[in-house]
Order: C-alpha cells, then sequence, then structure tokens
C-alpha cells in the first residue's frame, strides 16, 4: 500500500449547529484529510480496515465512501501526522494507496489555483524546491460549466497560476515538487508530492 504522507501536522476544530443539517452535510464540514483508494466492490472492507484502524491509535477520523467508486474519503479533526502514522504502521489488505491533503479547496479553477499556491509557497520555502509539475485525478465529474472542464486543463490553469504567482519552473519529467489535485465533487484535495 502506498501513502502519501508530505505534510505539515495542524488541527482544526468545527462547531456545527447539527440539529439544522443532515448526516451527510455534517461529515462534508468535518476537514476532508485525504482519501484512500481501493478495488471497486471492496469500499465496505476497506471501509472496516480503517474504522478499524481509527479506533484502535484513538484518531478522530471517520472513513465513508465517497460517490465515486473505489475512493474512500477520510475527514476528522486529528492531527494529519497521526492519521499518516496509524496508517503506514498497517499492511490494510484492502486499501491500495492513502492520499493526505496539505490542503483543501472548493472545486473550481481559482480557489484551486489560489489554494494550491499558497500550499507549494510554504512547501518550497521549506524543501527547497525549484520546480514543480500538476497532476490531476479526476474522482467525479468535470469542472466548469456541464462539467465539461477535463484534468489536463486542470494541470495547465493550476500550473500556470503557480509558476506566475511564485516563480517555479515547470519541469514535467524530473520535478523537485509534485502537485496532486483531487477532484472530489464540490472539493479538491491538494497534496504536494517531492520529487
Amino acid at each position: 500500500m502506498d501513502i502519501i504522507k508530505h505534510f505539515g501536522s495542524h488541527m482544526t476544530t468545527y462547531h456545527v449547529a447539527a440539529r439544522h443539517l443532515s448526516a451527510r452535510q455534517v461529515f462534508r464540514m468535518v476537514e476532508l484529510l485525504g482519501i484512500a483508494t481501493t478495488k471497486p466492490g471492496s469500499e465496505s472492507r476497506a471501509l472496516s480496515e480503517l474504522q478499524n484502524l481509527f479506533q484502535r491509535y484513538n484518531v478522530n477520523a471517520e472513513a465513508r465512501a465517497s460517490r465515486t467508486p473505489g475512493v474512500i474519503e477520510m475527514r476528522g479533526s486529528t492531527p494529519k501526522g497521526l492519521l499518516a502514522a496509524a496508517i503506514s504502521r498497517n499492511k490494510l489488505a484492502f486499501v491500495n494507496k492513502a492520499i493526505l491533503f496539505h490542503a483543501v479547496s472548493q472545486a473550481d479553477l481559482r480557489s484551486i489555483s489560489e489554494t494550491a499556491s499558497r500550499a507549494v509557497r510554504s512547501f518550497a520555502m521549506n524543501h527547497k524546491a525549484d520546480s514543480f509539475k500538476v497532476r490531476t485525478e479526476q474522482r467525479s465529474a468535470g469542472l466548469g460549466e456541464g462539467g465539461k472542464l477535463k484534468a489536463h486543463e486542470v494541470d495547465v490553469f493550476v500550473g500556470d497560476f503557480i509558476r506566475r504567482e511564485l516563480g517555479l519552473r515547470v519541469e514535467l519529467e524530473t520535478p523537485s515538487l509534485t502537485v496532486l489535485v483531487e477532484l472530489l465533487g464540490d472539493e479538491a484535495g491538494i497534496a504536494l508530492i517531492p520529487g
């Protein structure tokens, strides 16, 4: 199982007037920490594995199936370092990959670009990154009117925004940093992967 876990540790607390919201609305308001992927059809087994893991390590997170087959959302208020440690210390039979996000934004080009740029700025300062590429995984319908904007177009737009804002060089073959954008309905998770 692969785990992508290069991020700073932080915790966010949410206070929700839950009686006016559905369970799904409350769940979506809790911080999206990352996703786990599994073979489509194995979601219930992967969910059970993750929930048991979270309980065993006292991780304040919950795993839920997303609308996309084979993708599980991990949400909560636990420090991401604790979540990464719990996942990386265990062999999970039904989880293929866990991706923990540095940042989450609304799934529109401007929000993704600004959020990714802030995350890259912080990361590049601490890790001496001088080049990057953007790779988008489209886990749901495309962005834009009618869902017509595709992953490659997100790569180009976000990459150009980061290049202009931060002055980093775009390098598609051997970047010092990969900006992974996961499109998940109305949210976009952003993970930063060195090398």
